[in-house]
């Protein structure tokens, strides 16, 4: 036989291998598919038999069976794939490559094709490339294979002259195209050779993970892969089983888990893919391959103890936002807006108190320094800066959420609102449990983005066509006011002291400021307890005390005289009872008292004068035993109840009443006895400088508040021009002349230290306190601006540094004046820190003092006029 079949692999012999019998032998001409199963008969043996004329199968010769032609083929091929390519080109390349394809046209006869074991020969070298040269299985081709994706010797295409046989490579593994399998069998294929993999298997391995997870298809993942696992390179470059690999399946675990490797298996960076997409394939594949993500090992835990915590004016504006009506009215319209065009149920008056309170309920914090902390199995792996994060808890079983902001550089609220507005529309969908999906999805932000100006809320949600609320869903919707806060200036005019009894649990005012202006300033309180007495005199009703909360948690004993009763008023046009039922309805959240309540006839004290006097007389008797606090608290409620704007329906008898009052407090200063004669003249030398002082402050405070009420009555809407029906804008201005008197007494106490400053400079003192006095200045304009503010609606304060941004809501004039005074001092930050080129104690002259000093008094003039 040629020996260049039995160097492939011999035949079968015996010992003596000299003689052959005829029964079980083959003719020659299947030499090439049988010579390793059967012995081979010379080919003489066919011409001989021919001449004796017998037949050779009558001597046992018969031909060989498919099933031993393929055992025959696996055998060489197994034989020549165990060779190296320098083995191989030893041989004659030329005859491997015809004896091939003698096997290719063998195996594809349909007769034989059908017994082929799929499985078997699957895994065994059976196409033939003479230009490696070698043999390798079907599943390593393909028969239209782009050049990116060749991998030789792991994915090559069928060469040309194969393609004859493209349904018998298609059945033993071999694909018209490349699929994720397939580079699944080859990261399988390449784990099988070593553990240790050399460059070029570690290139292979990166670029089989990269098509494998590119081409990895949306649906149907299970039944494409026919690998039973999926193996993937490490870091470490190590070939593993996906079960023990883990994915950094988000850029941020990357940066920050700088400790991770040490306690992972990390799987290697796939180039030109995103995490995210990464993660959506991983998850998609099936149980068998799924590798983990660090997302799922990984707890992060958001550490606020060690953060640098605090509030401000800016977390204090939000607060104040979020606990606004109009802001709340505008998110539940946004709510009933999202239920109707779901077609669900509209929340219950319940589930309005709900949403307010939760809302209300939202705290906001300045933070610094905080972080996120990776924990694996409770230990720290790494960290990150957290810049914002909203926190949730449960407190006597209602959820509290407090906002954590960090502003950076910024100290401008509607900045610090508008780097934030992700977090709190976080925070309003959780309140709400709404998703807002049917509303524009920067509506909510473009609600908060409106912090300082409450009364656009109304016009934005019109322009977007979002329905305004009925008033019942409006009242049920606001807040109660919390104990402390200022009583708005529009409830004055239904405050009465002249009660000296109250419920549990009452809303009541105090007193907790007069100016020199007569602004009086009032706080809600709530009625806690009635305290014992101990006096059983006539007089033990207005000694009263009653336990009453000031402050939330915070308590104080009060007596009677001191508090005042949020009440119908008694005049004649009834136009303040409309206030009383607006204060029940808007503040307080209950319906309007009953018409037969509202209609009871007018106050008349029907006593006849003596025995008001002697009533009047006890009164001030112990009036004048008490503390001077006291005194003057009690005396001013007397004069108050007398007093004949009090009384329009009995001026005349209400005067002669408040005279005599007026008469028996100067007495008893001077300490006379008021129980004799009280007819006499008064001596026309006599002082009374503690009555005086009193008279003197309880006149300007009343006729202060007779301006104030006739400055900000609500104005009837015009009757001219035509009548277009548009939504109702609930929106109430709430000014505070007492704050703002407050804020300009800053502003002048600031201006009298930089007037202080000017005067003990000399002509020799070179840039001594000029930058001094231009920041004082500066400071004071700051003040007299947002004092302007106050004096006309609290709810929309300006906080800004830069006055000419602080202006923009003033007159002209005022605008003129904080831009001419910004552009001199060129901001707060070049007033007081230095930097390599600018040095403020030596950055002003005095020429530019003395000008801040002429804005600043002109600016401080004209918001004292206003505010007169």
């Amino acid at each position: 036989m040629d020996p260049f079949y039995c160097n492939i692999c011999p035949q079968p012999n015996d010992a003596t291998n000299q003689l052959i019998p005829f029964k079980g032998s083959v003719r020659s001409k299947y030499l090439v598919t049988t010579w390793t199963q059967h012995r081979i008969l010379p080919s003489w043996t066919d011409t001989c038999s021919k001449d004796a004329r017998i037949g050779l199968s009558d001597l046992g010769v018969q031909e060989p069976t498919p099933e031993i032609s393929l055992t025959h083929i696996e055998t060489v091929c197994n034989y020549l794939g165990n060779l190296t390519d320098k083995n191989l080109a030893k041989m004659n390349i030329e005859r491997i490559s015809r004896m091939m394809t003698t096997f290719y046209e063998y195996a594809s006869k349909a007769n034989v094709l059908q017994l082929i074991n799929v499985q078997t020969f699957r895994k065994i070298p059976f196409v033939f490339l003479r230009e490696i040269p070698g043999l390798f299985p079907c599943d390593r081709f393909t028969f239209q294979l782009d050049e990116c994706y060749r991998m030789k010797p792991y994915l090559m295409e069928i060469p040309v002259e194969h393609y004859g046989f493209y349904k018998q490579f298609e059945q033993l593994g071999a694909t018209k195209n490349v699929s994720s399998n397939t580079f699944a069998k080859i990261l399988e294929d390449i784990h099988c050779v070593s553990e240790n993999l050399n460059s070029n298997e570690l290139r292979m391995a990166q670029r089989a993970m990269k098509f494998f997870f590119q081409l990895l298809p949306s649906e149907n993942v299970s039944k494409m892969l026919e690998t039973q696992d999926l193996f993937l390179l490490s870091k470490d470059c190590k070939l593993l089983n996906a079960s023990n690999i883990v994915c950094m399946d988000s850029i941020l675990y990357e940066k920050y888990l700088t400790h991770a490797e040490e306690h992972l298996c990390i799987m290697s960076e796939i180039d030109e893919m995103g995490s995210y997409v990464l993660k959506t394939k991983i998850e998609k594949l099936p149980k068998r391959m799924q590798l983990l993500l660090v997302s799922n090992l990984i707890e992060d835990k958001v550490d606020i103890e060690n953060a640098q915590i605090s509030e401000n004016q800016i977390t204090k504006d939000i607060k104040a936002f979020f606990e606004s009506r109009e802001f709340i009215n505008g998110v539940l319209r946004m709510v009933y807006y999202e239920k109707s065009q779901l077609k669900q149920e509209f929340p219950s008056e319940e589930n309005i108190s709900t949403i307010t309170e939760n809302l209300c309920a939202v705290k906001f914090k300045c933070v610094g320094s905080m972080q996120i902390v990776y924990l694996l199995h409770g230990e720290e792996i790494g960290k990150k800066p957290c810049y914002s994060y909203l926190y949730t808890e449960e407190e006597n079983g209602k959820k509290m959420w407090t906002v954590y902001l960090n502003f950076g550089v910024d100290n401008n609220l509607e900045m610090v609102v508008r780097k934030n507005q992700n977090l709190t529309s976080k925070a309003i969908k959780e309140c709400t449990g709404c998703k807002f999906s049917s509303t524009e999805s920067d509506l909510l932000g473009m609600l908060c983005a409106e912090v300082r100006n409450l009364d656009r809320i109304e016009s934005i949600l019109d322009d977007e066509s979002i329905p305004p609320l009925d008033k019942k869903y409006k009242n049920a919707s606001l807040p109660l006011p919390k104990p402390g806060d200022i009583v708005e200036i529009r409830w004055h005019c239904i405050l009465d002291n002249d009660f000296i009894s109250f419920e549990h649990g009452e809303y009541v005012a105090y007193i907790s400021g007069i100016n020199g202006r007569g602004d009086v300033e009032y706080k809600y309180a709530i009625i806690k307890e009635k305290l014992s007495c101990g006096d059983n005199s006539n007089f033990a009703s207005l000694l009263q005390v009653y336990l009453v909360e000031i402050q939330p948690n915070e308590v104080k004993e009060m007596k009677v005289f001191k508090l005042f009763k949020f009440n119908r008023s008694k005049d004649s046009d009834g136009e303040n009872r409309n206030v009383f039922m607006d204060f029940q309805r808007e503040i307080l959240h209950q319906q309007a008292a009953a018409e037969e309540e509202i209609t009871d006839s007018q106050y008349c004290d029907v006593r006849s004068l003596e025995e008001i006097f002697r009533e009047i007389r006890e009164q001030l008797k112990h009036a004048f035993t008490l503390a001077e606090e006291e005194r003057r608290a009690l005396c001013r409620r007397i004069m108050r109840k007398w007093h004949p704007d009090k009384h329009p329906n009995d001026v005349t008898r209400a005067t002669q009443i408040f005279q005599y009052i007026r008469k028996i407090i100067q007495k008893l200063e001077v300490g006379e006895n008021i129980d004799v004669d009280d007819t006499q003249p008064e001596p026309e030398n006599s002082r009374h400088p503690w009555s005086d002082e009193g008279f003197d402050e309880f006149d300007t405070t009343n006729e202060r508040e007779k301006t104030n009420k006739e400055r900000y009555r609500p104005r009837p809407p015009s009757s001219s021009g035509p009548q277009t029906r548009r939504p109702e804008n609930t929106y109430t201005p709430d000014p505070q002349p007492f704050t703002a008197n407050t804020w300009l007494d800053e502003a002048k106490y600031d201006i009298r230290f930089a007037k202080q400053s000017e005067d003990t400079m000399d002509e020799n003192n070179e840039n001594e306190f000029f930058s001094w006095i231009c920041q004082m200045c500066h400071q004071a304009t700051e003040k007299a601006l947002i004092a302007w503010q106050y004096m006309e609606d609290a709810k929309r304060i300006g906080r800004s540094e830069n006055l000419e941004s602080l202006a923009l809501s003033l007159p002209r004039d005022l605008q003129r004046l904080a831009t001419d005074l910004e552009n001199l001092t060129q901001g707060v930050r070049r007033m007081k820190y230095p930097d390599r080129t600018h040095i403020p104690s030596k950055a002003f002259t005095r020429d530019q003092a003395k000008r801040a000093m002429e804005i600043a008094n002109e600016v401080i003039e004209k918001v004292d006029e206003h505010l007169q």
